[in-house]
């Protein structure tokens, strides 16, 4: 063994004084003899050394600059030292101890100012001198000693300096004097490394600023987004080994030549051989000198260590980044494309022509480029990638691709009929006769110090296979026995492949045979791992396997890294394939099963005992609990608090349970997970800002427990827990503390959810009460819009909804998961405040372009939500449609000029100007529609009022030209034209019943088609894929008409009759032989359209109340959009169940509600005309109804009042009549018919016995115990607001422009001023003579017995269900969540720190805005109410510590908000 390494020379080192000398004798004399037998270094060093002393002792004298000369003087120190201690005495030695101590200290000052010489202070200088001087006085005292001055032979001179004899206490004297020149050459030296620390430290500080600056300006410009940079390295094969010099010459060059000679026109450079033939490296290497001579395009290593390089799901974005850095002058074309890529569920082929082939054809120099693809074996979905390739790319002559792969038969087959192939038949491994002398020549310089003769052994051993090479020279560098291993290898007779190489690989790092099942879990964490693992995560995912960094250390042969906290990488996918094949692992099978159920567990014991609430350890007070936008440097505290084990593990447990559901372990720790950690899960990942990884976890765990038989508990706690998420992903995004508050109170009464988490987090949640019973969903709820949604649509190849509402947010969602991926928000496009008001989809479903009422055009990518480059200014017209071009990146919009023109306009949105001449219409166009091949556009535009004559104009988009146009008789504002899929023709049709076919090329008339009820407008036409069948029905209709027509006739008409209420929907199946309709009675019907009789419906039961309808064109996503502005998801691509009743219309009815003075009760009516109007009492305490409903009143119900005992109901109708109940019993008391033509306000004195009685005509002040009119007011007079003073003895009203104040037993007029506009809110203070008004902008303070107008103005904009009134004491005017200190003449806003009244006596103390409840003394929002709830909130009322609402079935919600006040 010893002969296998080569032998190292060692220096020869002089020995130690103590080993050749005793303290006190003399050395015997050495002649020059003698230093000759020595050798001749010692003498030539010691010459040397004189002269360069004396040299340096003349430059520290003389110079100006001393690092120079002050490492000449260290350097001969040592030199000096080095020779004269050879023979020394004990004394002499310490000296010389002490001199390198002080050779020490010098080098640390020069490593600290080789930066450059910089310019010395006096006083180091004259204390280097000093220094110096003591150096030269030991030489000189050593000389003269010695008595060799003037002796000519240098020889002798340095002999007797080793045999000097110095007193000891010149010795002790020259030490001393070397330890002070020392310390004042040291405290010199001190000084000017405290102002270099100085200089230094604002160097930094102004670099730190520029590169500030830089950054900002990199963001300001929108630059490229910011991906990982070892991901990044591992994507473009940076961190892969080249081909060492002299080795692969051959291919090299081929490929070379191929690259720079543009009369090779093959354009792909397909370099495919076996596993291990080095193919990688060589194109590691190319693309490194591309890279230098920058022909390089762009490059790709796919790679089995990450999801993201072993599919195609960032390839296009990832490549284009690359692109993007070599080529900058496409750069900002690409940047605006690939912004924020989260590529998930994408269309591959559009996808890489817009980020590759457009861009790359954009580059103006055509010189060849060069993009690198390698190990395209590794690639899932290559066959879509070799399909584009080779579409594209003769498109772009001038870019050439080296691809390279294992000749696998899928990519044999594509490649090998392809004229751009070249180096189809290149072979770097012939496996007959194998070439030895690229591996000889790897070998030895990886291995230096290996003999020759073992460089071959190994070579031939390799069988030519670099893999095999590689891998041998790691395990002998790393290995601790490298001669025993090698002779392991080389002397089996049964080592002969990369299977046998791996075994040996893996057993020589299983030392322990005892420790093979911790190392098999670390093999297989590391190979089923969805991101690589660093040991360090490693160790804290596997704590109680302490050998995980020794089993990775010797794994180094086959794993890289072995760094303690960078990702562990497979070096070679064939490492990964042995290990997943039972025949070949022969003992290290890794089972994806069970290393998923490994990893799963191991995730789930981690987060058990990592996760709590408040992961963060924010200070707060319950009542402010921050939102996350509140939080500062959230992020910073997410680093603080989280390792990467613990990101990797909240990231993709779920996805490792789903891959291992069957195990029961795995189940057992998911059920736990979910009982007791799910809220503290959702709260981290919220804060870390990866909402939708949960979502998207949690739907693919729900779908694997379905397979699961026999435990319907597991399935329902993931449903639940997975409904829970999305239900409350707007929140979760918003504000993660808030998960334990209001989203555990409004859950369904027996819920998972609600039986493991309401009682530990009870101080955090309201008590909500309720006579609505709420259950979770059987499908998919997309809930986080605020407004009514008035607009739905597929995108994406039906993998993307979305959707708009009337609070201006354009929402974007995956249709799988139901994640939100993206929302565009009024304010919130590019920092602008701007108001959506329509969308449209790109036909390839891969964009979304939508308008503002400021009439600028953006583009959104429905891959990732992000806006694509900068809007459109289109604000000289106002834009009225707007549609996509189905060919080219192109829109066509349709808009009002200021000259009242209508206009048509053709859009490029990559140059983001018009194109070709405007098309000029002298009507407004109510609809447009392009032709399938994007060469037509037919525009209907309408005569004068709607319905009216129609002008239906169909254009060429090739001059701009009017080809035909025609009017039709009836036309609304509704859509009226449909192109035929194949654009053979195009139907239009009219209000009055006739559908008008026209030839698609030309225009000419076809057929006319009407009903056999003419005279009913045509609501919509749907065309069939083929042509052939035709489907209408009609406004307000509940019934289909199909028509079969070929060659201009009609075949067959068929009337579908079955639906009982409006029909909403109509769409062809694929193949044309059925028709779906969906109708406002909630059910889903299907017809055979050759027959036309009804078929059994995909869809059983009903659908709810729906608006909105959409069905995806393969039948398998049915969209609506319920009541609550939720988008409801069924997949129907199997028998898909409604529900089992009906669900009520939408009820625009408007509450009416008082509370009883002690809170017990309270009663509600509704404004709206019902047949049978009614008051109900309901209980607080339970939210039941009280008794039977209060009936009487023949119209809506405007206001409810309590006297102040509780003991009697009043209710005023628009009927124009007061109805009193008894509030115990329900029964009526006494109706009081009115001249009012409406009653809208009562109000009761203390006793009860004096009701006043407003409208906006009248007030009646009536006694309810004679029952009779004491006084009211002329009909001049618009009294709808009232209010009594706290004494009941006044009465103040709103009148015609003003408010008048009423003594309350006499009905004089006391006082009246003055005030435009419509007056909401009236309050007296409870002491003085002051009044309240408030208007829309402002509250106004009247100062009623002064006789003067109302002189204080406070600031407001007016909200819906805020109140005004003044606090007990009188100190405090409060409107909604405003306060203010009326104490003084001038009141004084308070902020929510100012407030110091106790507001528990004022009932308006919460309020409700924006979908959070406020409470007026605290800072920020108190609680949220989920975005599916928010409807319901529209009309709320507030009473001391409850807010109700109501449902829309017209059942009431009561939110009590007592525990965060207590």
């Amino acid at each position: 063994m010893s002969t296998i390494f080569k032998k190292q020379r060692k220096k020869k080192t002089n020995e130690h004084p103590s080993q050749s000398d005793t303290p006190g004798s003399s050395a015997p004399e050495a002649t020059t003899s003698d230093m000759h037998a020595k050798g001749s270094t010692a003498y030539e060093r010691t010459s040397d050394w004189t002269v360069l002393f004396f040299n340096c002792l003349r430059e520290i004298s003389e110079a100006s600059e001393m690092l120079a000369p002050l490492k000449s003087t260290s350097m001969l120190l040592i030199r000096g030292l080095e020779t004269t201690m050879h023979n020394n005495r004990s004394a002499w030695e310490e000296l010389a101890r002490k001199l390198a101590l002080h050779h020490t200290t010098i080098n640390g000052y020069i490593s600290q100012l080789e930066v450059g010489d910089r310019p010395s202070s006096n006083a180091s200088q004259d204390a280097l001198k000093k220094y110096a001087e003591v150096l030269s006085a030991i030489l000189r005292e050593a000389t003269a000693s010695a008595d060799v001055a003037g002796t000519p032979n240098l020889k002798k001179t340095f002999k007797r300096i080793g045999d000097t004899q110095i007193e000891k206490d010149r010795i002790a004297e020259l030490s001393r004097d070397a330890d002070f020149a020392h310390r004042q050459f040291d405290e010199a030296m001190r000084i000017i490394m405290a102002r270099q620390v100085t200089e230094l430290q604002q160097q930094l500080d102004r670099v730190r600023a520029e590169i500030m600056q830089e950054i900002g300006e990199l963001k300001s410009r929108n630059d490229l987004p910011d991906f990982d940079e070892p991901f990044l390295s591992l994507v473009r094969g940076q961190d892969l080994d080249i081909c060492e010099q002299g080795t692969r010459s051959e291919i090299l060059g081929q490929i070379r030549i191929w690259a720079i000679d543009e009369q090779i026109k093959s354009q792909i450079y397909w370099l495919n051989d076996a596993a291990g033939t080095g193919k990688t490296t060589i194109a590691a290497t190319l693309a490194d000198e591309w890279l230098t001579n920058r022909t390089l395009a762009g490059r790709f290593f796919f790679s089995p260590n990450s999801a993201a390089t072993s599919s195609l799901d960032q390839f296009c974005s990832l490549l284009a980044k690359d692109i993007a850095l070599q080529l900058p002058e496409v750069r900002q074309v690409i940047n605006a494309r690939i912004r924020e890529v989260s590529a998930a569920c994408l269309r591959f082929s559009q996808q890489f022509r817009r980020l590759v082939v457009e861009p790359l054809k954009l580059v103006s120099d055509k010189r060849n480029l060069l993009l690198v693809i390698d190990a395209l074996d590794n690639c899932k979905g290559r066959d879509k990638l070799l399909s584009e390739l080779l579409l594209h790319l003769p498109s772009i002559s001038s870019v050439k691709l080296l691809l390279t792969s294992r000749p696998l038969p899928d990519i044999t087959d594509i490649l090998s009929t392809s004229t751009l192939i070249e180096g189809y038949n290149t072979c770097l491994l012939d496996v007959y006769n194998p070439s030895y002398a690229d591996v000889t020549i790897y070998i030895r310089k990886r291995v230096p110090k290996l003999e020759g003769e073992y460089v071959d052994l190994i070579a031939n051993r390799s069988g030519g296979l670099f893999i095999w090479a590689a891998t041998v020279c790691r395990m002998l560098q790393i290995y601790r026995r490298p001669s025993k291993l090698l002779h392991q290898i080389l002397d089996s007779q049964s080592f002969k492949g990369l299977d046998d190489l791996y075994l040996q690989v893996l057993e020589q790092a299983l030392v322990d045979k005892a420790a093979h099942s911790l190392f098999m879990n670390i093999l297989e964490a590391v190979t089923i791992s969805f991101q690589p693992l660093s040991i360090s995560s490693l160790q804290v995912l596997f704590p109680e396997n302490d050998k995980v960094d020794l089993f990775i250390q010797d794994l180094c042969g086959v794993l890289k890294d072995g760094d303690p906290h960078r990702p562990i990488k497979v070096l070679h996918p064939t490492f990964r394939e042995f290990l997943y094949q039972a025949d070949r692992a022969n003992g290290f099978l890794v089972r994806t099963t069970n290393a998923h159920a490994l990893l799963s567990s191991s995730c789930v014991v981690l987060l058990l005992g990592v996760l709590k609430h408040n992961i963060l350890g924010l200070l707060y007070q319950k009542s402010a609990i921050p939102t996350n936008t509140h939080i500062e440097n959230v992020n910073d505290l997410v680093e603080q608090n989280t390792t990467v084990a613990l990101k990797y593990a909240s990231s993709y447990w779920a996805r490792h349970a789903a891959a291992s559901i069957l195990e029961s372990d795995v189940q057992e720790k998911v059920m736990t997970f979910l009982s007791t950690k799910l809220l503290n899960w959702l709260e981290l990942m919220s804060f870390r800002g990866c909402v939708g990884q949960c979502i998207q976890g949690l739907a693919q765990l729900q779908t694997a427990v379905a397979m699961i038989e026999n435990r319907s508990d597991l399935q329902n706690a993931v449903s639940n827990s997975y409904q829970f998420a999305l239900q409350n992903q707007s929140l979760m995004t918003e504000a993660a503390l808030h998960l334990y508050t209001t989203p555990l109170a409004f859950l369904p009464k027996e819920s998972f959810i609600s039986e493991r988490y309401q009682r530990a987090h009870k101080v955090l949640i309201p008590v909500v009460t309720s006579a609505a019973s709420t259950k979770w969903s059987a499908h998919t709820v997309l809930t986080g819009h605020t407004g009514h949604i008035e607009q739905v649509a597929f995108a994406l190849n039906y993998t993307r909804v979305v959707s708009r509402d009337t609070d201006n947010t354009l929402s974007l969602w995956d249709i799988e998961s139901g994640s939100l991926i993206g929302k565009q928000s009024a304010g919130s496009v590019k920092g602008k405040q701007v108001a959506i008001k329509h969308f449209t989809v790109s036909p390839d479903g891969e964009e979304v372009a939508f308008v503002t009422k400021s009439n600028n055009i953006y583009v959104l990518s429905a891959i990732t939500g992000a806006l694509s480059g900068e809007p459109i200014d289109a604000s000289a017209e106002e834009i009225l449609h707007i549609t996509f071009c189905p060919n080219r990146r192109r829109i066509i919009t349709s808009s009002i000029s200021s000259t009242m023109f209508n206009v048509l306009r053709l859009w490029d949105l990559e140059a983001q100007t018009t194109v070709g001449n405007p098309m000029r219409l002298d009507v407004p166009t109510t609809c447009m529609c392009l032709s399938p091949d994007g060469t037509m556009l037919v525009s209907v535009s309408i005569y004068g009022h709607c319905p009216g004559k129609g002008l239906v104009i169909a254009w060429s988009l090739e001059d701009y030209s009017q080809v035909v146009s025609y009017t039709m008789s009836r036309v609304g504002y509704m859509k009226c034209i449909r192109f035929c899929p194949d654009g053979s023709y195009f139907a239009t049709w009219t209000r009055d019943g006739t559908i008008h076919l026209r030839l698609g090329h030309t225009g000419e008339r076809m057929l006319e088609l009407c009903s056999t009820r003419t005279n009913d407008p045509v609501d919509d036409v749907v065309i069939s894929p083929s042509g052939r069948h035709i489907a209408s029905y009609n406004f307000g209709g509940s019934t289909v008409y199909l028509w079969e027509v070929k060659s201009g006739l009609v075949l067959n008409h068929h009337t579908l009759v079955g639906h009982e209420m409006d029909i909403r929907y109509l769409l062809f199946s694929p193949e044309g032989d059925r028709v779906v309709s969906i109708s406002l009675d909630q059910t889903v019907r299907v017809w055979n359209t050759h027959t036309g009789e009804g078929l059994q419906s995909f869809f059983t039961g009903y659908t709810g109340t729906i608006m909105l309808p959409e069905l995806s064109q393969d039948w398998r996503y049915l969209l609506t959009v319920g009541l609550s502005n939720q988008i409801n998801i069924y997949d129907v691509s199997h028998q898909c169940q409604g529900e089992e009743k009906p669900g009520d219309e939408r009820s625009f009815a408007v509450p009416v509600i008082a509370f009883s003075p002690l809170g017990d009760i309270f009663a509600c009516g509704f404004t709206e005309y019902v047949s049978k109007p009614y008051i109900q009492r309901w209980s607080v305490e339970t939210t039941q109804p009280l008794g039977e409903p209060m009936t009487g009143h023949t119209n809506g119900v405007r206001c409810v009042a309590f006297t102040s005992d509780g003991q009697i109901i009043a209710s005023g109708s628009d009927d124009c009549t007061v109805r009193l109940w008894s509030s115990s019993t329900g029964n009526a008391l006494w109706t009081i018919p009115t001249e009012m033509n409406t009653v809208e306000r009562i109000a009761f004195t203390f006793t009860g016995e004096v009701m006043v009685l407003g409208s906006n005509h009248k007030i009646y002040v009536i006694n309810t115990k004679a029952k009779n009119v004491v006084w009211s007011t002329g009909k001049e007079n618009s009294n709808s607001e009232l209010v009594l003073s706290a004494d009941n003895s006044k009465i103040a009203a709103t009148c015609d422009n003003g408010v008048g104040i009423w003594d309350v037993l006499t009905g004089k007029q006391m006082a009246r001023c003055d005030i435009s506009g419509r007056i909401f809110h009236l309050s007296f203070h409870p002491q003085r003579d002051l009044l309240a008004i408030c208007s829309y902008t402002c509250i106004y303070l009247w100062e009623f017995n002064s006789g003067q107008i109302p002189s204080l103005e406070l600031q407001i904009k007016y909200e819906n269900g805020f109140q005004l009134g003044f606090t007990l004491d009188g100190k405090y005017l409060l409107y909604g969540d405003l306060v203010w200190n009326v104490q003084s003449k001038r009141p004084r806003k308070l902020g929510p720190g100012d407030i110091r009244v106790d507001l528990g006596s004022y009932e308006q103390s919460l309020i409700y805005r924006d979908g959070w409840i406020y409470y007026v003394a605290t800072r920020g929002p108190l609680l949220p109410i989920p975005s599916h709830l928010r409807e319901q909130f529209f009309d709320w009322t507030a009473f001391y510590n409850l807010i109700l609402v109501w449902t829309q079935d017209k059942l009431p919600v009561l939110v009590d908000c007592t525990p965060f006040f207590h």
